[in-house]
């Protein structure tokens, strides 16, 4: 059975005319194959627009899985819950994807 696992962490600091703005932010997934063609993933995202300002983070939790017809075809299934402090009535996404090669 074969695992990946990815992190990144970033982070900045934007000089403005009156302030600094200091977003950040971080993402760490993984993935499972389950058999030759089902993969299984899950990913957590964070994100803080400015450290300077309150009610500024965003979180989202992504939970997938997907078919492989072959090496190159596949269909994905992402189920995303969103935590946006300032938009708390955003709701979660639901999306298919379908890559087709030649």
């Amino acid at each position: 059975k074969k695992f990946t696992v990815q992190a990144e962490y970033m982070s900045a600091n934007y000089k403005m005319p009156d302030s600094v703005v200091k977003p950040s932010g971080y993402y760490l997934s993984g993935t499972f194959m389950i058999t030759n063609s089902i993969e299984a993933g899950f990913r957590y995202d964070f994100y803080n627009r400015d450290s300077n300002i309150d009610q500024s983070e965003i979180t989202r939790y992504t939970f997938s899985a997907g078919y492989y017809f072959n090496k190159i075809n596949r269909i994905l299934i992402n189920y995303e819950i969103f935590d946006d402090q300032k938009n708390p009535n955003q709701g979660n996404l639901l999306s298919v994807q379908f890559q087709a090669a030649i």
